[in-house]
């Protein structure tokens, strides 16, 4: 006999009693011990909202090993929940409901917070007010000595895809621009990732190196305490929502209907190319049954993609200068 419980779920009948289920919930790739950190942070709210409403769902997540710092921390408030790395224990294997992220091809066009209610939940559209980003709880992560006590901003250098990049005339820009105004500029990221190709070709010499010095919480932290975060649609810029850190979020080959950070405090800044200077803007996103290209790489062959180039250090600059007003 199993465990049995007086359900509070609002869908049942008052003192109604179910069974204890154990469910699966594997944020990763089919197969792999891989996923990607943007998009596993857009999938949390959906795991919430099955923590709190279905109470007799005792829920086992399955995430990478190095986003179990993050899952932990947000699920701390569950303790019916348990969190795995990288795979589903032999004991769960058989025999239990499995929900997982399936193979789609290319984008859905679906924004990732509702993909996550969609796959995890059976749920779609997200019910009203479950669509936010979790805060993490950064109380207890120290800030790296290398940036207490300074005016800083951070920036996100490593580059996962050609049409997610940014410029080498926009990155120095910016931190000209930065250090202009006795803004430090620091730099977060990984420069290797399993199953990711990663890039890293600009100049980090006007700023603090912190690239593969920090956990994903202290990242986070960093991130919550700088002047504004910078960087091209990125999973450090998703981490950077889970906090109230000013968020400048530049837009190439998925835009803000799919990308877009939910969340209930701190200020977003979008950049991205309008589509009658770029009609090929957010391709990833719109394009359907384009099935054998590879959306890393521009559809038209170039090595600096149009929607990246739009990205220029003007509209950068101005941007930053916005931010630091507030407007």
């Amino acid at each position: 006999m199993g465990k049995w419980i007086t359900t509070k779920n609002e869908h049942f009948r008052p003192d109604t009693e179910i069974e204890i289920k154990e469910v699966v919930f594997r944020l990763m790739l089919p197969g792999e011990i891989s996923a990607a950190l943007g998009d596993m942070i857009a999938w949390l709210p959906a795991i919430k909202y099955v923590a709190e409403n279905y109470d007799f769902v005792a829920g086992h997540l399955i995430v990478p090993a190095w986003f179990m710092e993050i899952a932990t921390n947000v699920m701390r408030p569950y303790p019916h929940w348990r969190i795995h790395a990288n795979h589903v224990p032999d004991r769960l294997a058989n025999g239990f409901q499995l929900r997982e992220q399936l193979q789609i091809p290319n984008a859905t066009g679906m924004h990732l917070v509702d993909l996550g209610f969609t796959l995890f939940c059976g749920i779609n559209p997200p019910p009203e007010g479950a669509r936010d980003y979790l805060e993490l709880d950064l109380e207890d992560v120290k800030l790296r000595p290398e940036v207490s006590g300074k005016r800083y901003a951070v920036l996100t250098p490593c580059e996962t895809a050609e049409t997610r990049a940014m410029t080498k005339e926009a990155f120095d820009s910016i931190c000209d621009h930065l250090v202009s105004l006795g803004i430090t500029p620091v730099f977060l990221g990984k420069s290797e990732m399993i199953k990711r190709k990663i890039k890293m070709t600009h100049d980090l010499s006007k700023g603090i190196n912190l690239l593969d010095k920090t956990s994903l919480l202290e990242a986070a932290k960093i991130m919550k305490h700088a002047e504004m975060v910078i960087g091209i649609d990125n999973g450090l810029l998703h981490l950077a929502g889970m906090t109230d850190a000013t968020i400048l979020y530049g837009y190439t080959i998925a835009g803000p209907e799919q990308r877009r950070i939910p969340r209930k405090h701190g200020l977003t800044y979008e950049l991205y190319a309008e589509k009658s200077q770029v009609p090929c803007i957010f391709c990833q996103e719109r394009v359907r049954y384009f099935l054998t290209h590879n959306f890393k790489y521009c559809i038209y062959g170039e090595k600096t993609p149009t929607c990246v180039r739009m990205l220029n250090a003007a509209s950068w600059v101005a941007t930053i200068n916005q931010a630091i007003k507030g407007e």
